[in-house]
């Protein structure tokens, strides 16, 4: 925990005379991050309080900022004190209170030792200049994850996610302490010696994620998000076409596109096998094999490549953490129906919800829009999907709540569309 206001005068001291440190940037007044709870929390019968060194006046709780970095067009603010959430005798404390801003602007906490995306914020296109960073009163929306461990914790069936409040943040960046004149030579590094561990960067696109290592609890994507480097891009590769599939809007929210996790060095969204990403928003299959009868709108479609999402304590494939890995994916076609299925497991460890083991299971009903055909070219837009298996809902989502829709294109050699006439 950042030190307290006394202990970083003190910090202060000794690094002006041995220049071992720099002071918090909060012992300097740093600026502070308000929450302003609305009715989705005084509704709900939810008081909101401070602890120190956060400090409630008026309903509107402020957290000292402790630092202020930037980098790459975003901004990442840390505070000092506890926001606790109470209802009748039951609470819940989030500290170590975070607001990344950026494309995936937020605000994250820990609870329970574990790091959790609380509120989004709207876009910040872009922080400039080097002095105070401020947001004024902006809209904050309660995650669904967010809600479930409000509603679990606080015993409130009521909460929700949605419309929470207002945020407003005024940060300003620590000044450098004085450097201590140099009274000795410099010690070399010893020739082969790995260079010292830099402080890890702030994020780009102030993604969410991340805390915790090996040991420790699963990191949370809002404690250690960073830019991706290899993920593969574009339209994928193959002569008989592609499906584009997003999965979910509001999984996107939580693993920000493009991101890694900074603990593992993995993607949240991580296609292999001939999957590609093709914007923040889908990702690409290949079709591998395709049958279509235009008369009687029956046919399947199987796809290949592979899709990763979330991330593990120590990889994927080791430990806990949240998850879910799709593969091998076909989708059946009956009419206007269907469904979706592929070899699957997830898990979504740390609110004890358990893992699913790997196994080929149907998991989505299909809305089925009829194809656009041009010549052996079958192309299905926006087919809808509906989640029918609860186990790859990351413990949010349920059996019925829509994911992403699918749009599908597909090369079908010696199609049958019925528009040959008869010879003589």
């Amino acid at each position: 925990m950042t030190p307290s206001p006394t202990r970083a005068l003190a910090a202060v001291a000794v690094a002006a005379a041995t220049a071992a440190a720099a002071a918090p940037a909060h012992a300097a007044d740093a600026g502070r991050l308000t929450i302003t709870p609305g009715h989705a929390l005084t509704g709900a019968h939810v008081r909101a309080a401070a602890v120190k060194p956060a400090q409630r006046s008026g309903g509107r709780i402020s957290l000292p900022v402790a630092q202020l970095r930037r980098a790459g067009g975003g901004a990442t603010v840390t505070t000092d004190g506890r926001l606790r959430l109470t209802s009748g005798r039951f609470s819940v404390t989030f500290d170590q209170v975070r607001a990344a801003l950026g494309a995936h602007s937020r605000i994250t906490a820990r609870t329970g030792g574990h790091r959790l995306t609380l509120l989004t914020l709207p876009t910040v296109r872009r922080v400039t200049g080097t002095g105070t960073v401020r947001l004024s009163g902006v809209r904050a929306t309660l995650t669904p994850a967010a809600a479930r461990v409000l509603r679990t914790k606080l015993h409130r069936r009521g909460i929700a996610a949605g419309a929470f409040g207002r945020v407003s943040i005024v940060a300003r960046a620590a000044a450098p302490a004085p450097a201590a004149p140099v009274t000795s030579a410099p010690v070399s590094q010893p020739s082969g010696a790995p260079a010292p561990a830099a402080d890890p960067p702030a994020p780009t696109d102030a993604p969410a994620g991340g805390g915790g290592g090996a040991s420790g609890p699963p990191p949370r994507p809002a404690d250690g998000g960073v830019p991706c480097q290899g993920v593969p891009t574009g339209v994928p590769a193959g002569a008989l076409g592609y499906a584009q599939w997003g999965f979910n809007a509001g999984v996107r929210a939580t693993f920000p596109v493009g991101d890694c996790n900074f603990n593992t060095g993995e993607p949240y969204w991580w296609p292999t096998g001939g999957a590609t990403q093709i914007s923040t928003a889908a990702f690409g299959f290949p079709v591998a094999s395709a049958t279509y009868d235009p008369d009687t709108r029956v046919g399947q479609v199987q796809l290949g490549g592979a899709l990763r999402i979330g991330y593990q304590q120590g990889g994927f494939g080791s430990g806990e953490g949240i998850w879910v890995d799709l593969a091998g994916l076909t989708l059946s076609l009956d009419g206007s129906g269907g469904t979706i299925s592929g070899l699957t497991d997830g898990g979504f460890t740390w609110l004890g919800c358990g893992t699913v083991p790997s196994a080929t299971r149907t998991f989505a009903s299909l809305s089925v829009p009829a194809p656009t055909i041009s010549g052996d070219t079958v192309t299905w837009s926006g087919i809808g999907v509906t989640l029918t298996d609860p186990s790859l809902g990351l413990c949010t989502y349920h059996a019925g709540d829509p994911l992403d829709p699918i749009t599908v294109t597909a090369h079908i050699a010696g199609l049958d569309t019925g528009d040959d006439e008869d010879e003589a």
